[in-house]
């Protein structure tokens, strides 16, 4: 058995290697190409939160020891100061030019008695030098700060402008207001420094050791991008250097950066490293499981595949495989393809407590794992598949030489089914990704290139341009004007146009906007007597009929946008929290299509966020969509919120009793005796028996291949209840439980129920000692079946709302399940 420890909401609708180790050569395992907008986004933040600005101006409204007063005005201070409009543009071969738009408002009393106040608008400029310093660390400095006086109002009379106003620009504002506004820039740039420090400071990699970023060479400044080369440093806990791979790829093969947004350039020898300090993980111990579907893991099956040695090995004997990764992991990327190359030994033991320890056989074996990339919560995530036993042979044998080649077949299925899921249990905690001065890994797009992992971080994930057509509005109507006769003196067919735009509503919305509405007239019936003004009559209804009939697209147009803010919402989860649903930017439009694009987070009862929203994950594979239909498309990261909150509110974990069994499973020290002979001497007859659920960490969600998938690792402890009413711990068994999900649609609801799919479980502990868990795991079983998936159908029974949209029931809706993603679609 294992020995291992432990959103995007997307609706569419359809309308009519460079690291090596200290002891190589000095190539970058990371490069960062930084943007001007991130640095634009760290810059404002930085201004922002430290009200620098607002703070100087205070300074330089108080009277400073020694300085001299302003001849003429007295009790001068600042009255007002505007937020700052800035502009940063990068100096090849420098740094940053920066300019700032500043709004002044300067007060004082003026000696003609009176308050005076002048408002000016000033503009500083600074040209800021990016080096590395003594720390290899990269720093701003301020190499030339300028204040221009763009302009100055007072509201002193007119007849005293010129005099008054040129005296004090010359003698005050030109010496003041450098003095006042220069050091801000210092201090903005201070802060982007203590922004770098974070960046290379050391960050823990889970509880297994830490990583830390080194500026390798002082920082390259194009015109596009700030560009780092950075040198990781990798330690186990106890400090130990973690050596890689010493044949980097050279820097030159990689592709210009094209694509807006900051660029992360990971090597192939870095995410390596990263895995070798997760190498103890990754061992493995595998027992026979019939949950897992495989054939029996006794020396019978392993007679029936070597008949060459078949005498030699003991018979009717459970084994033990023990996979143990004897080589730092090695990754390898292509343009279409990642790899984890693993090498192992496979020990094949005796399960049987009496027989010898010493292995019948040993493979050496080299196991190629298909690797999957995806950023959630700042951090690089793994998961893995099998894609084939690539290498293996024969390392040592007490039976007798054989050929190991009738065992890959059945060696390579229990890879796949017993120790990929332990694989991806230990790869669940995610690589820390760069700092990158507060930017979040929200709007990342990942790429692959040779012997590199590219990530594209934006500032704001792509929108629809304000310009674009957006929605078409098309009606056809006809219009009667008639006096108290029966016949229609005139009748009209009008075929109304309009183009309605999508466009930011400046509330963090979405509203729509007629752009443009045109009437064409048809098919004019009029009496015989308007037919001699015929031209009159047409040019008339030409100019008559878009006033009447265009504020009727207005008013459509107003209630849809009505419609489209109920989207924004909070919807309850039960009792216990509620999913916020928010529209993120514009949504494209092409064609017949309008993609709206939503984000959503999920808080508990008392408004705690649980699981804020942190981006797409993996990329979800759609299927093709038909026109008449709408689609709601559901990513994992929801479900996996959904699944957080039930975990965090201590929802999964449950004690079961002999009373809440009641006659389903019997929970007796009697019952479990028969299961485990090695110690049923130890434990004491006639005993009610309590089992404790509890969950170290939330369930995780696989949409693929068509199936929905939950994964749960839990921690099983069971214990004696006795007539005192005390609880003696016998033992305790970890695992992991596979569960299939149903899913269906009601009352704008998911609703989802459970099946058991296959269960592991391994001894954690035991106060008896060691013994084979095999003839308790149908006994646990039943228990989940029987006992804890109904409290999972319970906390999760109101099901899970979606967003409103448009008024739309999706009750009844084909739910379909595609690559990490649910999709519900309905006819309309």
């Amino acid at each position: 058995m294992p020995e291992l420890p432990r959103s995007r909401i997307c609706c569419v609708f359809f309308l009519c290697g460079w690291l090596v180790s200290s002891h190589g050569t000095d190539a970058p395992g990371a490069v960062l190409k930084i943007d001007i907008e991130t640095i634009d986004q760290a810059v404002t933040t930085a201004m922002a939160e430290s009200n620098v600005l607002q703070k100087l101006a205070e300074a330089a409204s108080k009277k400073q020891p020694g300085a001299k007063p302003i001849k003429g005005i007295t009790g001068l201070m600042v009255k007002d100061l505007q937020p700052p409009e800035i502009s940063l543009t990068f100096v090849p071969g420098t740094g940053l030019f920066m300019a700032v738009l500043t709004k002044i408002t300067i007060a004082g009393r003026s000696f003609i008695g009176g308050n005076m106040e002048i408002s000016l608008v000033a503009n500083m400029t600074a040209k800021n030098k990016l080096s590395q310093d003594d720390s290899g660390s990269p720093k701003f400095s301020v190499e030339n700060c300028q204040i221009a006086i763009v302009s100055v109002k007072t509201n002193l009379p007119s007849n005293m402008l010129p005099k008054m106003v040129n005296k004090f620009l010359d003698s005050t504002l030109k010496k003041v207001m450098p003095g006042m506004l220069c050091p801000a820039v210092g201090a903005v740039l201070e802060l982007m420094n203590a922004k770098f420090d974070t960046m290379m400071a050391q960050m823990p990699f889970g509880a297994l050791g830490s990583i830390q970023f080194t500026l390798l060479s002082p920082p390259i400044i194009s015109q596009d991008f700030i560009e780092l080369h950075l040198k990781p440093i990798l330690q186990h806990q106890g400090g130990d250097p973690v050596d890689l791979p010493a044949d980097p790829p050279a820097l030159a093969s990689l592709l210009p950066k094209t694509e807006p947004g900051t660029q992360i350039v990971l090597s192939a020898n870095l995410l390596a490293g990263e895995l070798t300090l997760l190498q103890a993980s990754f061992d493995l111990n595998v027992t026979d499981n019939p949950a897992l579907e495989l054939p029996p893991l006794t020396t019978a099956t392993l007679a029936s595949l070597l008949p060459e040695v078949s005498e030699s090995l003991p018979p009717s004997k459970p084994l033990v495989i023990e996979l143990r990764v004897t080589k730092p992991p090695l990754v390898t990327i292509k343009e279409d393809k990642s790899l984890l190359h693993l090498f192992a030994t496979m020990e094949f033991l005796s399960g049987d407590p009496s027989d010898s320890r010493d292995p019948l056989f040993v493979l050496e074996t080299h196991i190629n794992l298909d690797t999957q990339f995806s950023v959630r919560e700042e951090k690089l995530h793994i998961s893995v598949a099998l894609d084939r036993l690539y290498k293996m042979g024969l390392s040592s044998s007490s039976v007798g030489p054989f050929d190991e080649t009738p065992l890959k077949g059945f060696l390579a299925d229990i890879i796949q089914v017993a120790y990929v899921p332990a694989l991806n249990v230990a790869l669940r905690e995610g690589m820390p990704l760069p700092y990158l001065f507060g930017l979040k890994y929200s709007h990342t797009e990942i790429s692959m290139f040779e012997g590199a992992l590219v990530l594209n971080v934006r500032v704001k994930g792509p929108v629809a341009e304000e310009e674009d057509e957006g929605l078409r509005y098309i009606f056809l109507t006809k219009i009667s004007a008639r006096d108290s006769g029966e016949t229609p003196l005139l009748q009209v067919e009008v075929n109304i146009t309009a183009a309605v735009a999508v466009q930011a509503d400046g509330k963090d919305g979405i509203k729509l906007v007629v752009k443009d509405c045109q009437t064409h007239i048809g098919n004019v019936q009029a009496i015989s007597s308007l037919i001699h003004v015929e031209k009159v009559l047409m040019n008339a209804l030409i100019k008559f009929l878009p006033k009447v009939l265009c504020p009727v697209i207005d008013t459509v147009v107003s209630l849809a946008n009505i419609v489209i803010r109920i989207v924004d919402t909070v919807a309850p989860v039960g009792k216990l929290g509620h999913i916020h649903y928010l529209v993120k930017g514009l949504p494209p439009v092409d064609g017949q299509h309008l993609r709206l694009d939503l984000n959503a987070f999920v808080t508990d009862a008392v408004d705690e966020v649980i699981a804020p929203w942190v981006g797409p994950g993996a990329p979800m594979s759609l299927p093709p969509a038909s026109d008449h239909t709408s689609q709601v498309v559901l990513s994992e990261s929801l479900l996996d919120s959904v699944f957080a909150l039930l975990h965090s509110g201590g929802h999964l974990d449950m004690d079961i009793t002999d009373r809440v069994a009641n006659t389903l499973i019997p929970l007796t020290t009697d019952a479990i005796k028969p299961k485990i002979p090695e110690v049923s001497h130890l434990i004491p007859k006639h005993l009610p028996l309590v089992v404790k659920f509890r969950f170290a960490s939330p369930p995780k969600v696989t949409l693929q291949d068509g199936k929905a998938i939950l994964n749960v690792t839990v921690s099983i402890e069971v214990l004696i209840r006795h007539k005192n009413a005390t609880l003696q711990p016998l033992f305790t068994v970890d695992g992991n439980i596979i569960l299939s999900l149903g899913l269906s649609v009601k009352d704008l609801k998911l609703h989802l129920d459970f099946k058991v799919e296959r269960v592991q479980f391994w001894l954690a502990s035991s106060h008896f000692g060691p013994f084979d868990i095999s003839d308790l795991e149908n006994w646990l079983r039943k228990i989940i079946e029987s006992l804890h998936l109904p409290k999972l159908r319970t906390a999760l029974k109101d099901g899970i709302p979606l967003p409103k949209l448009f008024g739309m029931d999706l009750t009844n809706a084909a739910v379909d399940i595609a690559d990490h993603a649910v999709v519900l679609t309905k006819m309309v």
